[in-house]
C-alpha cells in the first residue's frame, strides 16, 4: 500500500492515474471543481460586501449586521476553500 505525505492510501499502483503532469486525474478534478467554488464564493462575498456598504433604508441596522456576518463567514469559508486547493 502506498501512503502519500498528506494521508491518502493508494492499494496498488494500477489505482494512480496519473496525467502528463503527473497529477492523479482525480485529484484533478476535484481541484478544478474545488476552484470553481472558490471563484463563485468569493464573487458572492465581493457582492455582498458590497450590499453592506451601501444598504439604505428603514431596515439599516438589521440588514447591515446580517450582510456582515455574511460576508464575514464567506470570507472564512474562502480560506478554506483556498487551502484545500493547495
Amino acid at each position: 500500500m502506498l501512503v502519500f505525505s498528506d494521508n491518502r492510501k493508494v492499494g496498488a499502483i494500477k489505482d494512480l492515474v496519473v496525467k502528463e503532469n503527473g497529477m492523479n486525474k482525480r485529484f484533478a478534478a476535484s481541484v478544478e471543481a474545488l476552484n470553481h467554488v472558490l471563484a463563485d464564493t468569493y464573487l458572492l462575498a465581493v457582492k455582498t460586501q458590497n450590499a453592506h456598504w451601501n444598504i439604505e433604508g428603514d431596515n439599516f441596522i438589521g440588514l447591515h449586521g446580517l450582510l456582515d456576518q455574511q460576508y464575514g463567514e464567506l470570507n472564512t469559508a474562502i480560506d478554506v476553500i483556498a487551502e484545500r486547493i493547495r
